[in-house]
């Protein structure tokens, strides 16, 4: 465990103990049309995080579920079949959700130098994504929803 992410996990703690029944509240989507890639992140983020874990193979079948939290962070493939991330995204502004995201692809070209992203986009990291770097920007993610005072 990162000195980050240990240093968050302490913090969370505290203010889970003073809102008891906070915890599942808070969710992690992970939308992703490689099953791999979803089943590993879900995993990692379960046993890493205070966090219920949601996984959707496509932007569609996210969209679709009915059950999108403004307490939550995105993890969001680039590159799927059907809607991209970008459709995505412009989807959930639409419904006034501007979750925190992680951008991920397996594809460098992804994300071109000249593109700005949205400002709820934390950051963009390539597949295989080292989790250090996945723990850091969830973290940040969910630390500023305990400060925004998003958490319900």
């Amino acid at each position: 465990m990162t000195p980050k992410l240990r240093e968050f996990t302490s913090r969370f703690q505290l203010t889970e103990r003073a809102t008891t029944g906070r915890r599942m509240n808070r969710v992690v989507y992970i939308v992703d049309d490689d099953d791999s890639v979803r089943q590993s992140t879900s995993v990692l983020v379960e046993v890493n995080f205070p966090v219920r874990v949601e996984s959707y193979a496509s932007g569609d079948s996210f969209l679709a579920s009915g059950r999108i939290l403004q307490n939550a962070c995105l993890i969001l493939d680039m590159r799927m079949p059907g809607m991209c991330a970008s459709d995505v995204l412009d989807a959930l502004q639409v419904r006034g959700l501007n979750l925190p995201t992680i951008l991920i692809s397996g594809h460098s070209d992804s994300l071109p130098s000249s593109c700005k992203l949205p400002a709820n986009v934390l950051g963009f990291l390539e597949k295989p994504a080292r989790s250090e770097e996945l723990f850091d920007l969830i973290g940040k993610a969910l630390d500023e929803e305990i400060t925004t005072g998003n958490v319900e």
